[in-house]
């Protein structure tokens, strides 16, 4: 019954996802949220009133910080995606996802047989294969039109490290337990300053507003051949060089640099993921969906509280999500990531932390197959590799 209802979690996971980015490639991924996360509280909130259950005020409160926890770790991998290559990106928050509820699982007294542990470490392999992307494409020079390493539309890529292809296919890129992917053509929101020429290889902060050029890269207005350093914080004591090839130096400290790089967030936002996983399991099992609904008030605060930062930034939303079809994508993918949210937390109180959410976390396969049946986007072979792995994985789970 685990693996079932883990796996049925991971298909709803996965297609939601895969909607979601549809819905944001037409808009931005801020403004799919603000209507999936919503109708996904609706959701959970009915299917609460029905089943019974003691609304605790502790089980809310575990439910309310997992749900802080998953919107923390949506905003930070976002953040990730600006600062590292997706190859590494995705991979990284995937993988740290799945093994923190392992971890936690084993130091709570947690005991797998020898065929589950095999399958349970190949599941974890296949998350990892499954989510890789190809890395940025080289720069071409400077006499690379502007837009290339950082368009000013919503449809544009949130940073060199997206696919080198501006129309690929939304779900392409799975987001961990975002409720929505963040495909290349789906920034945060849309306020990259427009007709921002940065040169290729700028990393666009989704919803920051700003271009931060990435090492090596020359930064706009500055001399085609200058070497640039980037630190955290751009401005932080600039020493120029005179001439061509001037070598520019944005000082910044190691540290917040080191803090600031795309892995170490990817990490940290996967880790994000795993609290939210570990949290749920934490709520207990005889309060019935509450701690789900405390979960998506905690994700629809973090959404909030990112709407207030892009209001008093004054950067906009980018365009509204708009039509029935789209609409009702929004609305599907917001109650298919409930649903998701319903069957991982039953998954997680009928068996073991570990199993649960390691076989959940194999949603990223199944909005890699979606995007292949509805767009003809072609596996990559570590992709296909990953698949074959996870099917591997799951059946040595099922027969232990």
């Amino acid at each position: 019954m685990v693996t079932v209802l883990a796996l049925g979690a991971a298909l709803a996971y996965g297609v939601a996802d895969f909607l979601g980015g549809a819905v944001a490639r037409k808009s931005t991924a801020l403004r799919a949220l603000t209507w999936c996360v919503p109708v996904g509280l609706l959701v959970v909130l009915v299917s609460a009133l029905l089943s019974g259950g003691d609304a605790a005020p502790g089980p809310m409160a575990l439910g309310f910080l997992g749900g802080l926890s998953g919107g923390a770790g949506l905003i930070t991998f976002y953040r990730a995606l600006a600062r590292g290559p997706m190859s590494v990106v995705a991979p990284v928050s995937a993988l740290a996802a799945a093994i923190l509820p392992v971890g936690v699982g084993v130091l709570q007294g947690e005991r797998l047989d020898a065929s589950v542990i095999a399958g349970v470490l190949l599941c974890l392999i296949a998350i990892g294969l499954v989510s890789m992307e190809p890395g940025p494409t080289p720069a071409t020079g400077p006499d690379t039109p502007p837009g290339a390493g950082a368009a000013s539309g919503a449809d544009a890529p949130s940073g060199a490290n997206a696919p080198p292809s501006a129309d690929a296919p939304p779900g392409t890129n799975a987001t961990p337990r975002a409720g929505v992917a963040l495909g290349a053509n789906a920034p945060l929101a849309a306020d990259v300053p427009p007709g921002a020429d940065a040169l290729p290889g700028a990393d666009v902060a989704p919803g920051a507003g700003d271009v931060v050029p990435s090492a090596g890269v020359a930064a706009v207005g500055s001399q085609p051949s200058a070497d640039v350093a980037v630190g955290a914080e751009s401005g932080a004591g600039v020493a120029v060089g005179a001439g061509s090839g001037a070598g520019v130096l944005l000082g910044a400290d190691g540290w917040r640099r080191l803090l600031d790089s795309g892995p170490l967030m990817a990490g940290l936002s996967g880790a994000c993921f795993g609290i939210f996983f570990v949290l749920l399991k934490a709520a207990g099992d005889g309060t019935g969906l509450w701690p789900i609904v405390g979960a998506r008030v905690g994700t629809l605060t973090v959404v909030v509280v990112a709407l207030l930062v892009v209001a008093v930034r004054g950067s906009g939303l980018g365009p509204r999500v708009s039509g029935r079809t789209l609409i009702g994508l929004a609305l599907l993918s917001g109650t298919l990531d409930a649903g998701a949210n319903a069957l991982y937390f039953l998954a997680a109180h009928k068996g073991m932390l570990s199993l649960a959410a390691v076989l959940t976390s194999l949603y990223p396969a199944i909005t890699v197959l979606l995007a292949r049946i509805a767009y003809s986007e072609r596996l990559r072979v570590v992709q296909r590799v990953g698949m074959a792995v996870a099917v591997a994985g799951v059946a040595l789970v099922t027969v232990g």
